[in-house]
This record gives C-alpha cells, sequence and structure tokens, in this order.
C-alpha cells in the first residue's frame, strides 16, 4: 500500500524551525534541523541554518550558536552568509558578553568574507560594551566608520553604553554631541544610555541637562532614561531633585514609575538622612501595588535608622517579612543599626538572632552594628563576645570594629586587651580615630601602666597626624 502521507520539505521545515525560535522553543528547532530534516530525507539549506541558530540566539546559547555555525562550514556546501555571522556574533553577546568570541569572528569576516554590516557590528560593540570593554567597544566603532559601515542609533547607544559602564560620562556626552552634527540623530534610546551613563558616576547636573535636551526636541524620555535621572540625584545625594523628577515623571513625560524608580528615590531620601520621605514613598509605592524589593526595603530602614526611628524600622522589618517579601543581610543590618541607640541592645540582638536563624551569615557591618549596640548600652562584655565571634568567622576587623572593642575594654577596665587591640591595629595598618585610641589611653591610665598608656598616647597622636595629613582610613 502507498503511503498517503504528505511529505514536508524544506520551505515546510524552515516555518517549523522559525516559528519555534520565535516561541523561544531552541530544543525543538535543533531537532528539526539536525533529526527531522534528516528522517524526511530534506537536506538543510542555509536559512534552515539561519533559523535555527536564530532560535539559539534567542535564548543566549551562543555554545549551540556557534557549533551550527561550524556545522556549516564542515563541508556541507554550505556557506555562512552575513546573517550567519551576525547571528552568532548577537549570541555571543546575550549569552554572557563573549566579546573575546565575538570579536574573532568579526576578524574573521574581515579577513576571509562575507563583510560585517551594521547588525553585526553593533552586536560586537554590545558584547563589549557587557563587558565593560569601553575601550573595544570604541576601537570597534572608529573600525566601522574606516570600513565604509554606517552606524545606526543603536550602534551608539551600544557604545555609549560600554563607555556609562567604564566611568566615562564625559566621552558619553562627547559622542552624544558628535551624533548631532554627523548623524545619525539620536533616539530616545540613545540619549538613555547616556543618561545612564551619567547615573553611573552620579553626574545629577548633566542628567538633569540631557532631559531638558530631550523636552527642546520635543522628545519624551522612556521609563528608563527617567529612571537613569533619578538614580545620578540618587548617588549624589540631591534627594530634593530625585523627588521632583518622581513626581514629575508622569505629568511632564507621562512615564508611569516603575519600582526601580521608586527604591532609587527612597535610596536618595535615605542617603539624604530624610526618613519621613523615604517612609511615605515606602507606603506609596506600596498603594500603586508595585512590589518593594529587599533593597529599597533595607533603605527605608536605614533611613528610619538614622533618624532614630527605630520602632519604623522593626515594624517595616516584620511587615515585610509577613508580607512574604525575600530579605536579605542588608536589610537585617539595617535594621540591627537602627537599634544601635542607648536601652535598645535588646531589639537589636533579637533582629541579629532572627538573622542567623534564616540563615544569613552576619558580615562586618551587621556584626559591628550589634556590637555597637551593646558597647552603647553598656553591655561591654556581650560586645567583645561579637567582635571575638567575627574572628572564628574569618571576618577581617574594620576601623569601626577596633573603636567598638577599645570602647568596651574602658567600660570594662580591660588594659591588656586595649594593648592586644592596638598592636593588632598597627600590624594591620590601619589608623584608628581619636575616641577609639583616647579609650586605650584612659583604660591604661586607670590601672597605672604607664608605660603601654604613653605607648597608647602616641598612637593617639599618629592618629592625629593622620587625619591632619588626610589620609585614607581603610
Amino acid at each position: 500500500m502507498r503511503d498517503q502521507r504528505v511529505h514536508p520539505d524544506e520551505v515546510t521545515f524552515n516555518a517549523l524551525i522559525t516559528a519555534c525560535g520565535r516561541a523561544q522553543e531552541w530544543a525543538r528547532s535543533l531537532q528539526l534541523l539536525m533529526q527531522d530534516m534528516g528522517d524526511e530525507g530534506v537536506a538543510p539549506g542555509l536559512y534552515s541554518f539561519n533559523a535555527a541558530m536564530s532560535a539559539c540566539e534567542r535564548t543566549g546559547h551562543w555554545d549551540l550558536a556557534l557549533h551550527l555555525l561550524s556545522e556549516l562550514r564542515s563541508g556541507r556546501g554550505l556557506e555562512p552568509d552575513v546573517i550567519s555571522y551576525s547571528t552568532a556574533v548577537s549570541a555571543c553577546d546575550k549569552g554572557g558578553a563573549r566579546w573575546q568570541i565575538a570579536v574573532v569572528l568579526l576578524e574573521e569576516m574581515q579577513l576571509h568574507g562575507p563583510l560585517p554590516n551594521v547588525v553585526t557590528y553593533t552586536a560586537a560593540i554590545s558584547a563589549c560594551s557587557r563587558a565593560r570593554e569601553w575601550q573595544r567597544g570604541l576601537a570597534l566603532l572608529e573600525q566601522m566608520v574606516a570600513s565604509h559601515v554606517t552606524p545606526n542609533t543603536m550602534t551608539y547607544g551600544a557604545v555609549i553604553g560600554g563607555l556609562g559602564h567604564g566611568g566615562q560620562w564625559q566621552l558619553a556626552l562627547s559622542l552624544l554631541g558628535s551624533m548631532h552634527l554627523l548623524g545619525p540623530k539620536p533616539a530616545v534610546q540613545t540619549y538613555a544610555a547616556a543618561l545612564s551613563a551619567c547615573e553611573s558616576s552620579g553626574q545629577w547636573v548633566a542628567s538633569l541637562a540631557l532631559l531638558q535636551e530631550l523636552d527642546d526636541k520635543h522628545m519624551s524620555p522612556d521609563l528608563f532614561a527617567s529612571t537613569a535621572a533619578v538614580g545620578a540625584c540618587e548617588k549624589a545625594r540631591q534627594w530634593e531633585r530625585a523627588l521632583a523628577l518622581l513626581a514629575e515623571a508622569p505629568i511632564r513625560h507621562k512615564v508611569v514609575p516603575d519600582g526601580i524608580m521608586y527604591s532609587a528615590a527612597i535610596s536618595a531620601c535615605e542617603k539624604g538622612k530624610r526618613w519621613e520621605f523615604a517612609l511615605r514613598l515606602y507606603f506609596e509605592m506600596q498603594s500603586l501595588g508595585l512590589m518593594a524589593d529587599a533593597v529599597s526595603c533595607a533603605a527605608v530602614i536605614s533611613a528610619c535608622g538614622s533618624g532614630a526611628r527605630w520602632e519604623w524600622a522593626l515594624e517595616l522589618l516584620g511587615h515585610s517579612r509577613d508580607s512574604g517579601l525575600r530579605l536579605d543581610l542588608l536589610t537585617y543590618s539595617a535594621a540591627v543599626s537602627a537599634c544601635a541607640l542607648p536601652g535598645m541592645w535588646q531589639h537589636a540582638l533579637e533582629v541579629f538572632s532572627q538573622m542567623e536563624e534564616r540563615g544569613f551569615s552576619p558580615d562586618v557591618a551587621a556584626c559591628n552594628a550589634m556590637a555597637g549596640a551593646c558597647e552603647t548600652a553598656g553591655q561591654w562584655s556581650l560586645a567583645l563576645k561579637l567582635v571575638g565571634n567575627m574572628r572564628q568567622r574569618g571576618l577581617a576587623p574594620s576601623l569601626a570594629t577596633f573603636g567598638v572593642a577599645l570602647r568596651a575594654c574602658l567600660l570594662g577596665g580591660l588594659w591588656q586587651e586595649s594593648v592586644a587591640l592596638l598592636a593588632d591595629a598597627r600590624l594591620r595598618q590601619l589608623a584608628l580615630d581619636g575616641s577609639a585610641v583616647a579609650a586605650a589611653v584612659e583604660v591604661c591610665d586607670k590601672a597605672c601602666r604607664v608605660f603601654e598608656a604613653v605607648s597608647a598616647m602616641e598612637d593617639l597622636q599618629r592618629s592625629a597626624v593622620h587625619v591632619a595629613g588626610g589620609g585614607r582610613q581603610k
């Protein structure tokens, strides 16, 4: 009996591979190419390989895309075209910024063909930018122009993004300016990349100037650009500007703020020690149905701590935990620090214990905050125990650690421990602050340890000289 099935041809398989790729079903695309086509006696063509490579590129499977490119060149009678190479380079970009491989593929095209086009160059530049190889990205742009390949706005956006990652905000703005003279005219996304570069370096004045330039050109910044401007103000501790940008975003630019923009504004308020505004934004964020993350929660708690509003800090911690928010070490550390006030050491200890119960290993900052809360409350033995536990955890003590420990030794009258701490600080080449060394001087003096007191006085004098000379403390 004759087989009545309709056998798919190459066109049918190509359509199926393309559809699977768009649905991000990369494994099915590969099966169609490498197995099903052979089972049906259909030889895959160049389009078939390119479609399967595109499926791998969409999902960041750079290694599989490169394997298919290699298969194309393995004597099948097919030659990869510019689409094949561009797809492979783009896969290297999306698959974890494999910039070295992307550059090698580009060089291979220049030597043996086909010649790279704007898509190929842009993908290679993007891979370099993601890997913070901004010099290489800039060099590829120059090479591109020298090869008479015209960059587009996406190309410039990729280069500017790389400059931002490298802290080269002046170069980013210069490149943006050159687009006005030489073309192409920058798009909103190009401005967003420049704003991101300014954000990375906290250049809030330049960010505001870029927003104004967009207004002058009757171009509306998108969410990414607006968030970058708020972020620049946050890094520069310009909390009032950050709040103004957040408030005017939906009115002036028709941009609806998201959780990331709110978090940046909250962090700006935290740095400006404006706990009331940080708290207001946090509740406003929740009323809008925006999900707060651990970073924004930690910022609000820290702001409450700086305003001596420990009760709000603990309330927020409990509320966030009960609402299912995945808190991190930073959040708990902020809550411990908020309780580092006279008479609050027991609350701090409770939070510290919760942190450990939830599997978080306290870092230096958390241990310092806890020990500081105990020392402030006169619980010197517990403070010293916490400092000792830090050493057992393998944590290197910081300046704050030595300060807390020396003041705790003063409270406990432990002159020998004070001398040992000073010796340890000298060994670590740490320049202790005056109050810490003064505590060591006082405890030695009270114990009538003249030699040790004089030695501690010399440390105090060295500390004063270090501060007067503008020395950096580690």
